[in-house]
């Protein structure tokens, strides 16, 4: 199949923001430094098991985003055990969350991960480690990897290795999950930050995912074994949030914008036959997806 022809069809489309009345877009420039509670964002403290603390684990922090430029961030507590933050959204059927991700140290003494950014299923001051949730998180050996937990009894959770590069400390990552929490089908991607390149991604089909689990918060939280004499660090800025009517399958690059980089994105992505490009997921790559793609382009969202 000559699949560089067929992407010839690809011409020059309209760009079209993603930005709808129940988008979450938060850079977190309006948050004071200092300790979290602020704003909408509570202390994932909340919602966690043992041990606890009576003091923030996550703070507001003026650092440098991916390109430079001066920016406040929330930066989780090197506290052992859980920090982090999560907000509270609707429960709908699909969700697109992406935020950029900086992993600032690894834990001391004892595995652990030191950033797991996802959705979950909040039902009020339980564990959000046993919640139904679904992240993509930092493991020490500097891969991201895609755990999915239903929150059924007896049914062990989904950790899958996301194929990119090994992550650098210090460096900024966009992490996208992408989920039907109907049909349980899980899109994670990582994106270099600063040039909105696509490392990786993984896509996962939940094969017993009960179609009552829905989710209702954004999470983003760190956790150590107990044997641990630092906690990890990272640091998270520039969260968006997409729903129902609002997410752009198209925004290939995750920046929230459908324009030129996301054409030549699908066009890279179809002449090398990646997943991302088989746009009606029938495992080839053909005319249909470049029809499919365009009509996602051109309408902006579903």
């Amino acid at each position: 199949m000559n699949t560089t022809r067929n992407a010839c069809v690809v011409g020059a489309a309209i760009i079209v923001s993603a930005l709808h009345a129940d988008t979450l877009n938060d850079d977190f420039q309006s948050m004071l430094t200092g300790p979290v509670p602020s704003g909408r964002w509570l202390d994932v403290d909340d919602r966690a098991g043992e041990p606890t603390f009576t003091q923030a684990t996550a703070n507001v922090i003026l650092t440098n985003d991916a390109i430079g430029n001066p920016t406040h961030a929330i930066q989780t507590d090197d506290n052992v055990g859980t920090s982090g933050v999560f907000t509270t959204i609707g429960t709908h059927r699909f969700n697109s969350m992406s935020v950029d991700v900086r992993i600032d140290r690894f834990s001391q003494g004892a595995n652990g991960w030191p950033i797991g950014v996802g959705f979950s299923g909040d039902v009020g001051f339980s564990d959000v480690n046993e919640n139904p949730h679904a992240v993509v998180y930092a493991w020490p050996d500097r891969r991201w990897r895609l755990f999915i937990s239903t929150g059924v009894d007896n049914q062990p959770g989904v950790d899958l290795l996301i194929n990119t590069p090994q992550f650098q400390l210090g460096s900024w990552y966009r992490i996208q999950l992408d989920v039907d929490a109907e049909t349980g089908l899980f899109t994670a991607k990582v994106f270099d930050a600063a040039q909105s390149i696509l490392l990786g991604e993984r896509t996962y089909q939940h094969t017993n995912w009960p179609q009552d689990r829905g989710y209702n918060a954004i999470a983003f939280f760190d956790g150590e074994a107990a044997q641990a004499t630092v906690g990890g660090q990272a640091t998270l800025d520039n969260l968006m949030y997409l729903t129902d009517g609002e997410i752009c399958f198209a925004d290939l690059n995750g920046n929230g914008q459908l324009e030129f980089f996301d054409v030549s994105a699908f066009l890279t992505a179809f002449i090398d036959e990646q997943a991302t490009a088989d746009f009606n997921h029938d495992g080839s790559f053909n005319f249909f997806d470049v029809s499919a793609f365009l009509v996602q382009f051109n309408s902006g969202c579903q």
